[in-house]
């Protein structure tokens, strides 16, 4: 993994090519008029539906005790007062959750977006990241007709590999999407080589990137998604259930687009900020300040290499 000072001197991500134009501000309003569906009105707050909701236990440590995190668009995330889990409870029930994966907004997201950015995602972003099972029917068909990979449209339980298969696996922002993570990394485990290798990329709430979503969970559209990420971790949360579902943890490191998503979240605000001096020291110096956050392990994502023991 990248010691502190492996980004320095590279090109910035462009927000751009990442998000064409008008794309995120239309897929935001999609998400808002699926999750109305699932919604009441109560006291002038949205909240969920207790026809749609499951209320659920720490994902991490079964642990029932935990205190408000967060409340946007809806949802409430919890942190568990016994490991530190972030998580969604009550969150949607799993068939709505699998439902949302097929629907137009997920869909809009995916042709719009990630079809119409992928040739850079893949060069500068997620060079060498595919997922190997895909719930999203026309994620799926994407990839097979776009790079020709075999593509599994079902659960992992529902897949028939053979014992130590494989050499590695990944997992790139697949975990926090699951009802059952344990069970998921379970299998995994059972189908790689000993001491093969497992990377995952996940949401941190440790992150600077929340703490500005802590203060505007009114524009909330990344990382914090209660729909989809269902918790979202920090170092020793990840690493905790990594090694407790029979892996080693050989290496970690955190990156993001903190300071980006937070001009962003400026520049659309109403009213715009964006002229204020500080957002106009962010926009000429931001990649520098990235940097430094992501060799403080405060950036939005956490990226882990595991060999399974």
């Amino acid at each position: 993994m990248k010691d502190a000072s492996t980004n320095a001197g590279q090109p910035a991500t462009e927000p751009g090519k990442l998000h064409p134009g008008g794309v995120l501000a239309r897929m935001k309003e999609l998400y808002v008029e699926r999750t109305a569906g699932y919604m009441d009105e109560v006291d002038g707050e949205m909240e969920l539906k207790e026809s749609c909701a499951e209320r659920v236990s720490c994902y991490l440590c079964g642990g029932t005790g935990a205190e408000p995190f967060l409340k946007a668009s809806g949802f409430r995330h919890v942190r568990c007062l016994d490991c530190g889990l972030v998580y969604v409870n009550p969150r949607l029930s799993a068939e709505l959750i699998e439902e949302f994966y097929k629907s137009d907004a997920y869909n809009y997201m995916f042709e719009n977006m990630l079809m119409k950015s992928v040739d850079y995602r893949v060069e500068v972003v997620a060079h060498k990241k595919f997922d190997a099972v895909e719930f999203s029917p026309r994620a799926a068909a994407f990839a097979r007709e776009r790079f020709g990979l075999m593509v599994h449209e079902q659960p992992l339980e529902n897949c028939s590999f053979a014992s130590g298969q494989f050499d590695v696996a990944t997992m790139w922002g697949v975990l926090e999407h699951l009802t059952e993570p344990r069970q998921l990394l379970d299998g995994i485990r059972d189908y790689l080589v000993a001491g093969g290798l497992l990377v995952v990329e996940v949401p941190s709430f440790d992150c600077l990137l929340v703490e500005y979503l802590k203060a505007h969970p009114e524009q909330a559209d990344r990382i914090v998604d209660g729909w989809g990420h269902l918790m979202l971790f920090s170092l020793p949360t990840i690493r905790r259930m990594l090694e407790d579902q029979g892996y080693e943890v050989v290496a970690e490191e955190s990156l993001g687009l903190d300071i980006q998503t937070i001009l962003r979240y400026v520049q659309t605000s109403d009213p715009a900020l964006s002229d204020h001096p500080v957002f106009r020291f962010l926009r000429e110096h931001g990649q520098p300040l990235q940097d430094c956050i992501e060799a403080m392990h405060k950036a939005d994502m956490i990226r882990v290499c595991a060999r399974s023991r």
